[in-house]
């Protein structure tokens, strides 16, 4: 599978907006809250919305496609930046 058919099928099943604790859920527990708690400025664009840290979804999939690689016929997501 393509790199960009795993962001095409995730764009399609992720809601515009989500929350952080969401992710995890939306990602097929491939990324966690935590990941990108600790990202902090290096990762996504998001807003705090009554506490709580809330991305949208084209912001989200542009962060992630910096952060996809291939190796071995699949994709991973890098940690680098932490």
């Amino acid at each position: 599978m393509k790199e960009e058919g795993i962001l095409s099928t995730l764009a399609k099943s992720m809601p515009e907006v989500f929350a952080r604790s969401e992710v995890s859920r939306l990602t097929g527990g491939t990324i966690s809250a935590g990941t990108l708690a600790n990202q902090g400025k290096k990762g996504p664009a998001y807003s705090i919305i009554a506490g709580k840290a809330v991305y949208r979804r084209d912001d989200f999939l542009a962060w992630l496609s910096t952060k996809t690689t291939r190796s071995g016929g699949s994709f991973s997501v890098s940690d680098d930046d932490q």
